[in-house]
């Protein structure tokens, strides 16, 4: 099979989907399908970027990206690592089940030492805004493993973005994030986390205490351990308030340490649910089918009863 090697580009400052078409109303951009990545320190689509750098990824679509990173690696769908300053906007990292990408139940797709579906690690000097973009795939690590970003050093902003994965790490996993430091920053709003969670410290939506400046507003996890003898998350949430803000925050799997609200929605309750979390969320029947265990899935990692945020397809 051939390798690609992931991209270091220190002059470019964005790259822009723009090859589109519309289907039924719906805009509908090219995508990468099965990019594979092997070995690197930081790897991904692109590798990093460095202090001083601003990238801005737009539209980018990638199904069945398979990152191999090494040992000691950082790993992410879209970069490896954030030193400088990076925008995601309307990006996805997802998986087709026509095209095989669900055949191998125990294929991780995505696999390092800080791995993310759209980012491994942010470092302290990085800052991430990831907007109107999801990933939908499976994620491992040896130490942090996270929805949407591994592990955070620096500043993280999430908005109108889900994660749907399926994440694995002998250390800790957010559904969101994986692991966030004490001089991290993390703003979240308009978001959600599902899919199932087997790791040493489990988060519903990020391993990080919030701190004053740090906020998650409008936001819900359906994350559940993979291992039903678990039978609980280790944090329902994030791992603990010490002055952030946490407003219209639900999570709908038992947990040991609670921080938000317990909720048992079912299908039912879909467009109730939807109307609780805000504008930003729909709640009818496109919505889909309810997400199951890995070797029970038959509709891919995106199916649930849960509400949808509006406009990500």
């Amino acid at each position: 099979d051939r390798k690609f090697t992931s991209i270091t580009n220190d002059n470019l400052v964005l790259l822009e989907n723009q090859n589109n078409s519309t289907s039924g109303g719906q805009v509908l951009y090219s995508t990468i399908y099965d990019l594979s990545v092997e070995g690197g320190n930081n790897s991904g689509l692109f590798s990093s970027i460095q202090a001083g750098n601003k990238l801005t990824l737009k539209n980018i679509r990638l199904s069945g990206a398979n990152i191999a990173g090494g040992n000691n690696s950082n790993a992410g769908g879209l970069v490896g690592s954030v030193a400088g300053e990076l925008e995601v906007t309307g990006c996805q990292v997802f998986l087709t089940g026509n095209r095989g990408h669900l055949s191998d139940k125990d294929k991780q797709w995505i696999n390092g030492k800080n791995s993310g579906g759209i980012v491994g690690k942010i470092e302290n000097t990085g800052n991430v805004s990831v907007k109107n973009s999801f990933a939908s795939t499976t994620v491992n690590g040896s130490a942090t493993v996270g929805g949407l970003v591994g592990s955070s050093e620096g500043g993280l902003n999430i908005e109108h973005s889900y994660a749907d994965c399926y994440l694995k790490s002998n250390g800790s996993s957010g559904g969101l994030l994986g692991y966030g430091s004490d001089i991290s920053t993390l703003r979240i709003k308009d978001a959600y986390a599902v899919g199932f969670i087997l790791s040493g410290t489990s988060y519903g939506i990020a391993g990080k205490t919030l701190k004053a400046g740090d906020s998650v507003e409008n936001a819900y996890t359906a994350c559940a351990p993979l291992d039903e003898a678990v039978g609980s998350l280790n944090y329902s949430t994030v791992a603990g308030n010490n002055g952030g803000s946490v407003n219209n925050v639900y999570y709908l799997c038992s947990s040991e340490n609670q921080i938000g609200e317990l909720k048992n929605w079912k299908s039912s309750d879909r467009q109730n649910a939807a109307n609780i979390l805000g504008s930003a969320f729909a709640g009818d029947d496109s919505s889909g089918l309810i997400t199951v265990a890995y070797n029970l899935k038959v509709s891919g990692l995106m199916s649930y009863t849960y509400p949808k945020l509006t406009g990500l397809n």
